[in-house]
């Protein structure tokens, strides 16, 4: 019999993280809208009870719902409902840090809408794992488009935190695999090119009209990936200028 994974929020990501688990695992999906398919669907409304038939000690439990007010009482839910000893996966996204060279230790921007989860979550007595994931791409969520029909975009000198949805549900598995529950880990390709040669070559390489790339705007972040590097985790989209050619291809 196949070991159990729930995973919550059946969205875009959701596509990379199934085809890698469905071998080894019958997945409970539980979402409003289902984006791929999942052994078992489940309707689910954020902040509504969970279903007695839900298994209530699966292998793990995969959180991937966007950072909503209604996530609060979901979260609460979960924990209340699944085993103390069911482990939880949490994505998070780097945007809970402020500016500067950030890592794992580094101090989280408290009004940030991701902070009031990942405060709950560390509170647990369940082991738990919160992924930070940077800007997400892949082939559909082509870079070309994020400024598509922008006249101007402001920072081109800063570097850019990105990381292919690919990676970040390979390291959902490798967590799963190797039970590294415990803990954060950003998900960030370890090459940093700047906003205007990231996506200024995804636009040519797209046939788009170049916007006007300017300097000022908002002050730099570098989200650093050491610490997942560290498991032995091994990122297939690291160079990002070439994941560029691979994605448009």
């Amino acid at each position: 019999m196949s070991k159990e994974i729930i995973l919550f929020g059946v969205g875009h990501l959701a596509k990379f993280i199934t085809p890698l688990l469905k071998a080894n695992y019958n997945i409970t999906g539980l979402s409003r809208s289902f984006s791929c398919l999942v052994n078992d669907e489940i309707t689910y409304k954020m902040g509504s009870s969970l279903s007695q038939k839900i298994e209530k000690s699966p292998e793990c439990i995969i959180v991937n719902f966007p950072p909503r007010d209604e996530l609060t009482l979901t979260l609460k839910k979960i924990n209340d409902y699944f085993d103390d000893n069911t482990p939880l996966i949490f994505v998070s996204s780097t945007s809970i840090y402020s500016c500067g060279k950030v890592d794992e230790q580094s101090e989280l921007n408290k009004s940030s809408r991701l902070y009031p989860f990942e405060n709950l979550i560390s509170h647990w007595q369940r082991p738990t794992v919160v992924l930070r994931p940077g800007g997400l791409f892949d082939k559909i969520r082509n870079p070309a488009n994020f400024f598509k029909n922008r006249l101007e975009v402001l920072s081109c000198d800063n570097p850019v935190n990105m990381v292919h949805c690919q990676d970040v549900a390979s390291f959902i598995k490798y967590v799963i695999d190797n039970q590294l529950y415990g803990g954060q880990y950003n998900l960030i390709a370890s090459t940093h090119p700047t906003k205007k040669e990231f996506y200024g070559k995804a636009i040519k390489l797209s046939g788009y009209q170049q916007p006007i790339w300017k300097k000022e705007g908002a002050q730099a972040k570098l989200v650093l990936n050491d610490k997942s590097l560290a498991t032995g985790f091994k990122y297939k989209y690291d160079n990002l200028l070439l994941a560029l050619d691979i994605i448009t291809n």
